[in-house]
């Protein structure tokens, strides 16, 4: 059989050799001098952001009941955007148990309360012509659990707008652009 090279290169596969034993740390960089005065950064609150439904007017307000049901409409989009701004109501589920410590042996009743698991809200905008979906979001199921959300439409269309929940209350509101 071949001989095997007992130090193959230098670093390799022998961790302890082929290092320098005098580390010396890398020394911090100093600023370049450029002849300027820098301002020292202080910490400042951000701008306020623009409220987003400020160029908007509201077209319509729905509160809405879903258990298990479904409605839609349509709307002629001259001017986008839509904005369609919910905000969702979900009821919670309490349960009591009582529990039995395992080292002193004692009863205890526990309580828990968590948003009702079955809850689910949908809002689809298709293309009146088309038939195809442009937008699709909601609250449970396949989405999130955000409580409120705001959904852009931006291109100009004819839209059929569906709306479908479970369980939950939706106070909805729909903008458009100002003077449209």
């Amino acid at each position: 059989m071949g001989e095997r090279d007992p130090d193959p290169e230098p670093g390799l596969g022998r961790p302890d050799r082929d290092r320098p034993d005098d580390h010396e740390p890398v020394p911090a960089g100093d600023p370049v001098p450029d002849g300027e005065d820098h301002p020292v950064p202080t910490n400042r609150n951000p701008p306020p952001v623009a409220n987003a439904t400020a160029n908007l007017t509201l077209l319509d307000e729905k509160n809405m009941v879903f258990i298990y049901n479904r409605t839609a409409f349509t709307y002629d989009l001259e001017n986008p955007p839509l904005l369609i701004d919910y905000t969702l109501t979900v009821p919670n589920i309490t349960k009591t148990r009582v529990v039995t410590d395992p080292v002193s042996g004692d009863d205890e009743t526990v309580t828990i309360t968590y948003p009702d698991p079955a809850a689910a809200f949908e809002v689809t905008v298709r293309d009146l012509k088309t038939k195809r979906v442009l937008l699709q979001n909601g609250y449970g199921g396949n989405y999130d659990v955000a409580y409120s959300k705001q959904l852009w439409v931006r291109y100009p269309g004819n839209y059929y707008i569906e709306l479908f929940g479970t369980r939950l209350t939706a106070d909805i509101k729909f903008w458009v652009l100002n003077g449209t």
